[in-house]
């Protein structure tokens, strides 16, 4: 009998697959005529609430330094996609809005990801992608602390 060759962990086919749904989505935004976004603008987006994001809440969410967000926020600001706004709340602090280009974009990759949905509907089956999704939302908790 042939042994069966390994399984890759679960954490790999996850990643591997979410950066294939990043990939397909950013080319094809790309082909109607928006600027090429790097992994790591896309998961800005993905990040935004679609009224203002305080900085510092996007920070914790991109679970980067406050640097790199900057930086982050900086080439989509550059690309006039997002704006940089006193805080509602705080005006020391900024907040982060998506511009009319940047709802745009938003919303042209919101039928892109349901494009994407329909297309791995019919390819694993309806059944098999709700199961997925139903996986996927469940609660997952933390693994219990089992050091001594």
């Amino acid at each position: 009998m042939t042994p069966r060759p390994a399984r890759p962990p679960l954490a790999m086919l996850l990643l591997q697959r979410g950066r294939w749904l990043d990939r397909v989505m950013t080319a094809r935004l790309h082909a109607r005529g928006w600027p090429k976004l790097t992994s790591a603008q896309s998961l800005v987006f993905a990040s935004l609430h679609p009224e203002s994001t305080p900085l510092a809440v996007l920070t914790e969410r991109l679970g980067t330094t406050r640097q790199s967000t900057h930086e982050l926020v900086t080439g989509l600001v550059k690309l006039g996609l997002i704006s940089l706004v006193p805080d509602q709340d705080d005006p020391r602090r900024r907040s982060i809005e998506l511009t009319p280009n940047g709802r745009r974009l938003a919303r042209q990759a919101a039928t892109i990801f349901a494009e994407l949905e329909r297309h791995l509907a019919d390819q694993l089956g309806s059944d098999r992608l709700e199961l997925l999704r139903d996986t996927l939302t469940a609660e997952w908790e933390p693994p219990q602390n089992t050091a001594p």
